[in-house]
C-alpha cells in the first residue's frame, strides 16, 4: 500500500472480514489459506481449477494466475475461495520477499464452446463474483493485481467485455488489457512487451506452457495434510497415469471429510 498507514490499516481489517465471510470464523484465523479450509461442496471447484497459479513467473518476477471460464464450476464463493488459495500459495510459498511488491498478473481465457463471457449461469452470481474479485484485489488480498489480460473468444464477446470495462473503477480499468481474438500474433507481441513470453503462456492462450494441474493439486494436498499433522498415504488414489476429475474427487472427499 505504498507505506500509506491508513490504506494498510483498511486492507488488514478488510482482509480478516473477507476471510471470515469466505471461510468461516473457525478457519479464518489460521496463518494462511490451504485446501483443508475448503468445504466439501467446493471439491469439484478445486479439482477443475478454474483459476490456477502457473509454475513460472513473468520476466518482471510477478506471479501469474491463469483463469479459464470453461473450468468455472460451483458457486461464486467457491471460485473466490479458490482465488484466495492461489494468492496465498503465491505469497507464502514463493522464496522471494519481493513477491508482494511485484504483485500478480492475471491471464483470463474462455474456452467455452458457446463463447459466453459470463462465468456463471446466474447473473446474480456473476455480479457478486466480479464485484468481490475486483474489491478483494484492491483492498483485501495480501498481493495486488498489477495487470489483467483478457482473451475474448469472438467479436461479440470482445464488444461485451469492452462495455463491461466502462463500469469498473478507473484504477481497475487502467490495468485491464483486452486482446482481439482476430489478431493472435499481435497479442503474443503485446504480451511479450509486458514480460509474458510464449514459454510461460498456457497453450490455451496460444503459448507453449502445458502443465499438469492435477499433479500440482495432489502435491498441494500432500503438503497441507503434512503441515496439519495428518498421517496419510494417498498412493492408493493415485497412479502414474493422469488421475482425472473422478479420482481427484475421491481423494479430496476421503482425506478432507
Amino acid at each position: 500500500d505504498g507505506f500509506q498507514v491508513d490504506s494498510a490499516a483498511r486492507r488488514i481489517v478488510t482482509y480478516w472480514q473477507r476471510k471470515v465471510e469466505l471461510f468461516g470464523i473457525e478457519r479464518a484465523f489460521k496463518p494462511y489459506v490451504n485446501i483443508l479450509d475448503f468445504p466439501e461442496d467446493d471439491y469439484y471447484t478445486l479439482a477443475k481449477g478454474g483459476v490456477k497459479l502457473l509454475p513460472d513467473r513473468d520476466e518482471g518476477g510477478r506471479a501469474v494466475l491463469f483463469s479459464l471460464l470453461r473450468d468455472y464450476v460451483g458457486s461464486s464463493d467457491a471460485m473466490l475461495r479458490l482465488i484466495w488459495l492461489m494468492i496465498h500459495v503465491a505469497v507464502f510459498d514463493q522464496d522471494d520477499d519481493e513477491i508482494q511488491k511485484k504483485g500478480v498478473v492475471i491471464l483470463s481465457g474462455n474456452g467455452r464452446t458457446d463463447g459466453s463471457p459470463l462465468p456463471f449461469d446466474s447473473l446474480i452470481d456473476t455480479e457478486r463474483y466480479w464485484y468481490h474479485t475486483c474489491n478483494d484485489s484492491e483492498g483485501a488480498l495480501p498481493m495486488k493485481t498489477t495487470a489483467v489480460h483478457v482473451f475474448p473468444p469472438n467479436y461479440w464477446a470482445m464488444t461485451l467485455n469492452e462495455h463491461l470495462l466502462s463500469f469498473l473503477h478507473p484504477k481497475v480499468r487502467c490495468r485491464m488489457n483486452l486482446h482481439d481474438p482476430s489478431m493472435p500474433h499481435e497479442n503474443l507481441a503485446r504480451l511479450a512487451e509486458c514480460g509474458i513470453t510464449c514459454d510461460i503462456l498456457p497453450v490455451e492462450l496460444g503459448g507453449r506452457m502445458d502443465f499438469n494441474y492435477e499433479d500440482i493439486l495432489y502435491d498441494r494436498l500432500v503438503e497441507d495434510l503434512a503441515q496439519a499433522g495428518v498421517d496419510t498415504d494417498l498412493d492408493e488414489y493415485w497412479e502414474e497415469s493422469a488421475p482425472g476429475i473422478d479420482k481427484l474427487m475421491a481423494m479430496l472427499s476421503t482425506e478432507l471429510s
